[in-house]
């Protein structure tokens, strides 16, 4: 989104579901004060809808921190601002943004900026909520669990530092959940008297109860190399029951921006395992690490270069190699900015992997001057390459039994992904109702991609059979849904 006016505006987190993906966050256009801001595009990237919550009321103002998909509803948290009062907040959603709730979350009445609905994770129960609140000693991590009616099942969980002292500011700044169903959490801890902020690797189980944790208070938290200075910057679930953690790693001698990268996998238990440093000609600011189903790793962030912020992804396989790199930079816009603005560049606010195999971020264009400032929001979805024009034939699968169809559910077309095959092979595609009728049959040869047109299907569940060479290779599942 690329505004033709100062807009204030900031996405925090993404969910994908059938028909696409919401992005929430803040937006300010007219006021002094943030609003909640949900924006909701199809898998083309086109906007079917936007809206800013609440409309602009004195002393009271939104902010939307998370975003999960369940069920036909979207679960926002964050914090809400009224008259001084500042509390978590969870609201559930229709498809079309229309509210079903909004329910005050975890501890109440503390005004401070570290009281942040930074989380929300999907489990058995309903939702499980990373926010911070007030243990009787200070501000700590809290995590609570809700039904999906925004019912509060159990709070009052804890998480610091250090147990005994008040003198930290803590929250969590980051929650994965892993193939395992544990989650990964990263606690921020903070005081006037520390050379950094130092912060906690936390695996917990679906009740809460944490099961090992890293605190990374020294800059040189390893065993398994003499690299120094490491500064934790936070982690993702890796393989079945690992952990995946992701550090900067400052150069010497000292270069300004300059940081390597470097990955640390810890064990089912905690124990490190492996490290792996990259070498980093451009340094990273603000950044994730994100893992998806294949175990395939994703960086993504701000990166410094000479002329400009830049954002940009890496893409690692699942052995933690580099199989590409790709930043993304928009130039000034000379017909709609001011000249006098400054142009800074692009800094990262959030990204997923997507179902396709492919990435979407979102990241904040910053024009200044003097001390003024304003965002313009900008969206990327790449490919599995890292390309933004999609190309679905170079994301085929390389193995039968990786054959993907997708979108699904769909209201449209379903990608069929096919690997590499033989140029004389042939292709069978036969799609039957519950009744086992036939609805549709088509054949193909060699084809690595198929578009399954189903727009003339009626709602409802169908099987589809994939058949190369007269063999069954696949039967799937498909659910026709009607488009929005």
């Amino acid at each position: 989104m690329k505004h033709t006016v100062p807009y204030d505006n900031e996405v925090f987190d993404i969910a994908e579901c059938e028909k696409g993906y919401l992005l929430v966050g803040n937006s300010s256009p007219t006021t002094p004060v943030s609003n909640g801001y949900l924006l909701f595009l199809n898998h083309n990237g086109d906007i079917v809808w936007e809206k800013i919550i609440p409309a602009y009321l004195p002393d009271n103002y939104e902010q939307y921190r998370s975003v999960v998909y369940h069920d036909g509803y979207f679960y926002i948290g964050g914090f809400s601002d009224m008259n001084d009062d500042r509390f978590s907040i969870l609201t559930k959603i229709d498809m079309q943004g229309n509210i079903s709730y909004k329910k005050k979350i975890g501890s109440e009445n503390i005004y401070a900026y570290d009281n942040l609905l930074n989380n929300l994770l999907v489990n058995g129960e309903g939702i499980l909520v990373a926010t911070s609140g007030f243990n009787g000693t200070g501000t700590a991590g809290e995590l609570v669990q809700v039904d999906f009616e925004g019912n509060i099942l159990w709070n009052n969980k804890f998480f610091n530092y250090i147990h005994t002292s008040n003198s930290y500011w803590e929250y969590f700044e980051d929650m994965k959940k892993g193939k395992d169903g544990n989650f990964i959490l990263t606690l921020l801890s903070n005081a006037n008297n520390l050379d950094f902020p130092c912060k906690s690797l936390i695996k917990v189980n679906p009740d809460g109860e944490e099961i090992w944790r890293k605190t990374f208070d020294t800059l040189k938290p390893s065993a398994l190399t003499e690299d120094s200075m490491l500064y934790f910057m936070t982690a993702a679930p890796f393989k079945e029951n690992h952990v995946l953690a992701y550090f900067a790693v400052d150069t010497f001698p000292k270069v300004d921006y300059r940081t390597d990268i470097a990955l640390i996998e810890y064990d089912e238990y905690g124990n490190e395992i492996n490290y792996k440093r990259f070498y980093n000609s451009n340094g990273f600011g603000n950044t994730n690490i994100y893992t998806n189903k294949d175990n395939e790793i994703f960086i993504s962030g701000t990166r410094h270069y000479e002329d400009s912020l830049r954002l940009t992804i890496i893409k690692f396989s699942a052995d933690k190699e580099i199989e590409w790199i790709k930043s993304h930079y928009k130039e000034p816009d000379s017909t709609i900015v001011n000249a006098l603005w400054i142009n800074v560049g692009e800094f990262f606010k959030c990204g997923i992997p997507t179902s396709d195999n492919g990435f979407l971020m979102t990241g904040g264009n910053l024009y200044m001057i003097a001390n003024d400032h304003y965002w313009n929001s900008t969206i990327i979805k790449t490919d599995c390459e890292g390309n933004t024009t999609w190309d679905y034939s170079r994301c085929s699968s390389p193995e039968f039994e990786d054959i993907t169809i997708f979108p699904n559910p769909s209201s449209d077309n379903f990608i069929i992904q096919l690997p590499d095959l033989q140029e004389k092979d042939k292709i069978q595609i036969a799609v039957y109702d519950v009744m086992g009728k036939l609805v549709q049959l088509s054949e193909h040869s060699a084809k690595g991609v198929i578009t399954l047109n189903s727009s003339i299907w009626a709602e409802g569940t169908y099987i589809c059979r994939i058949t190369v060479n007269n063999e069954v290779v696949k039967t799937e599942k498909l659910l026709k849904i009607d488009g929005m």
